[in-house]
């Protein structure tokens, strides 16, 4: 969702004046709140339907066809292309309907896109749809925006769990959605204590599904970090990382977030694909090592048909490569 903010400004400056209505699943909504782009914010949870009987959940659908159904929308731009949004593009009754061209759907869309996606990042993947309606325009930056209130409360959140620190505040996510993209717990630590040493406060954040992760960074440092972990609510994990100097990251949607707030950020990559999956901006900084089979497939643990041992590519990335980097970025923007 966060990779998806450049194509929402492009149309925006593009149809300037218009009302731009995001349909977004319901986790991510977050994402798009405070967007002065941003008209309406339609939800759709399935995460509600899980357990549902058959007519319930088709009377969730129901009720989420019907409201973007009265939007009397213009023009709908599938940007994910998915048998659902396909279904919803359609339903929308909009006379111009435009989607990347896969097999099977062109019945949905009155345009369809072939789409680049050799070597190309998500975000210019997707502005090749959105081109098709603006023409050739510059890639417009990923960006999520705060209220000024949600700063204030981090940063006060902050100075209380630290005790009254001013920072410079670095934040550290480890944890990950597969293990696999988890750069060692002890590294993280031992990179947390290099950095405490030179005066900047460790903040180490993460979801409910990171809990674990956090805990094992913080027993591999000795002392001068915070650990906030097991944050439920998006916006708050957006507010947090929006205070930081500096965000180093595995893989993860934070590293996406950090890099559309501004904020310096440091990505670690494994077995993911760097040309897609980097995170984008200006401040933003990659360490990957290269192994013959990165990247691998997502989920799938296959390091043993190549010889390697299980996250090789991660361990390979070593404390003084990603200190020595970590130096660089905070005397750019020292």
């Amino acid at each position: 969702m966060v990779l998806v903010t450049p194509a929402i400004r492009a149309l925006s400056e593009a149809y300037h004046g218009s009302s731009v209505s995001v349909v977004t699943e319901a986790f991510a909504k977050d994402v798009f709140e405070a967007n002065p782009m941003i008209s309406d914010i339609i939800t759709i949870d399935r995460w509600k339907q899980r357990g549902l009987s058959w007519p319930r959940k088709l009377a969730m659908d129901i009720g989420w066809l019907k409201k973007i159904r009265s939007g009397m929308y213009d023009i709908v731009v599938d940007l994910f292309c998915g048998p659902r949004s396909a279904q919803i593009a359609l339903f929308s009754g909009a006379p111009v309907r435009v989607a990347e061209a896969v097999r099977g759907r062109s019945f949905f869309y009155t345009q369809t896109v072939k789409v680049d996606h050799v070597g190309k990042h998500i975000v210019e993947q997707k502005m090749q749809i959105v081109k098709a309606l603006t023409g050739e325009v510059p890639i417009p930056p990923t960006e999520i925006f705060l209220h000024q209130e949600e700063k204030e409360k981090a940063l006060r959140r902050l100075h209380q769990e630290t005790g009254g620190s001013e920072g410079p505040f670095v934040g550290f996510f480890p944890g990950a959605g597969w293990g696999h993209k988890q750069w060692p717990h002890d590294r993280f630590g031992k990179l947390g204590d290099m950095l405490t040493s030179r005066g900047y406060k460790v903040v180490i954040l993460g979801g409910p599904r990171d809990t674990e992760a956090c805990q094992r960074m913080a027993e591999n440092m000795m002392s001068g970090y915070v650990l906030i972990s097991g944050i439920s609510r998006l916006r708050e994990t957006i507010s947090l990382i929006s205070q930081m100097a500096l965000f180093i990251s595995n893989d993860t949607g934070p590293m996406h977030i950090s890099a559309s707030l501004g904020r310096p950020t440091l990505g670690l990559f494994g077995p993911s694909d760097v040309s897609k999956y980097r995170p984008w901006g200006e401040n933003a900084h990659v360490i990957s090592v290269k192994i013959p089979c990165s990247p691998c497939p997502q989920m799938k643990n296959t390091c043993h048909l190549h010889g390697f041992i299980p996250g090789e590519c991660m361990k390979r990335i070593s404390v003084y490569e990603v200190y020595k980097k970590v130096v660089e970025i905070l005397g750019e923007n020292s």
